[in-house]
């Protein structure tokens, strides 16, 4: 429900470098269909770094679809990426 919580975890684990030295960021995207809204109505939820779990609260504007993207880059600079899409409802189901 838009302005409550909402927690994200994710692990990652890379062969030649730890987990302290990782480089780890959220990104937070409102959709338009299935693609990233360009022109959101609200900004979306600033990025999060150096953290595998983080809360997020998302704005009420309407029942919006948001895309979750936790990225890991190791020192070499590759990196994996996972998303996931959630439906930010402005009020609860009845």
């Amino acid at each position: 429900i838009a302005g409550e919580s909402i927690r994200f975890e994710a692990t990652a684990a890379d062969l030649e470098d730890p987990l302290d030295v990782l480089e780890l960021r959220w990104e937070f995207f409102a959709l338009d269909g299935d693609r990233i809204d360009p022109n959101p109505r609200v900004p979306n939820p600033p990025p999060v770094t150096g953290a595998l779990a983080t809360d997020v609260a998302f704005a009420n504007v309407g029942d919006v679809a948001y895309r979750a993207i936790f990225t890991a880059t190791d020192r070499g600079g590759a990196s994996a990426s996972q998303s996931v899409e959630i439906f930010v409802l402005a009020q609860p189901v009845q």
